[in-house]
């Protein structure tokens, strides 16, 4: 973790307002190495039925894990508690994603604005017919919408690999791949993407129509942002 932004993660929090940090470029690099989730950059914000997000010591990653369960969905979401202003790029890689292995699994990387309406997501999925995927989606005003030739097969992606969001002025523009250079998967462009927006790093398990869901757990690491700065959500 880079100390520089550690400090201007906790004076953001102690005052959101705070227009020097908004108009300061931010460098945020974490591996997940510390013996807990850096409570100056992230809140656990939703655990539903078991679901659980903890840095694995062992393999020092940040470990989502949604439980083994029959007749309901589980999801868990990491959020940062700093909102990236300007142009960005995040990257994060994954690792373990194969166990994702029923139908409706899905393992998240999205930015969202503060009010939750807009924003755009990269997901390794468990689709239909057993089919591995790599997918993506964008909300516009709380809708949430699947663009022409919005997914791919996992493939050789399909245990491991890197996901990629970036902003440039009012374009969301989502990648996917491990080695550089990473594969555009989804580019969409709307003034309602220019607002400040948060990361959320996110497992879902849905078994309501398909039966019976094993445990799966995903281990995130390396991530990595640059952004012309930074803010605090109202």
């Amino acid at each position: 973790m880079l100390v520089s932004t550690a400090i201007i993660a906790a004076a953001l929090v102690a005052n959101p307002s705070s227009a020097e940090a908004a108009n300061s470029e931010v460098t945020v690099s974490d591996n997940f190495g510390d013996a807990a989730l850096n409570s100056y950059l992230w809140s656990v914000t939703t655990t539903t039925n078991g679901a659980t997000a903890t840095i694995d010591g062992a393999t020092q990653t940040l470990k989502t894990t949604t439980p083994a369960a029959e007749g309901v969905s589980s999801t868990v979401t990491v959020a940062s508690l700093v909102a990236l202003t300007g142009d960005f790029d995040v990257t994060v890689s994954y690792a373990n994603a194969d166990s994702l292995n029923h139908y409706w699994m899905h393992a998240y990387v999205y930015v969202m604005t503060c009010d939750g309406q807009n924003g755009i997501g990269i997901y390794r999925a468990r689709s239909s017919g057993s089919t591995d995927t790599i997918e993506s989606a964008y909300f516009l005003f709380g809708q949430q919408y699947v663009p022409a030739n919005y997914w791919v097969n996992a493939g050789s992606y399909t245990a491991s690999g890197k996901f990629r969001i970036v902003r440039s002025g009012n374009t969301l523009t989502t990648y996917y791949g491990s080695g550089e250079p990473l594969s555009q998967l989804v580019s969409q462009t709307h003034t309602a993407f220019s607002s400040p927006v948060r990361i959320h790093v996110s497992q879902h398990s849905n078994d309501l129509e398909t039966g019976p869901a094993p445990e799966a757990s995903v281990r995130w690491d390396d991530l990595i942002v640059h952004s012309k700065g930074a803010t605090g959500c109202p």
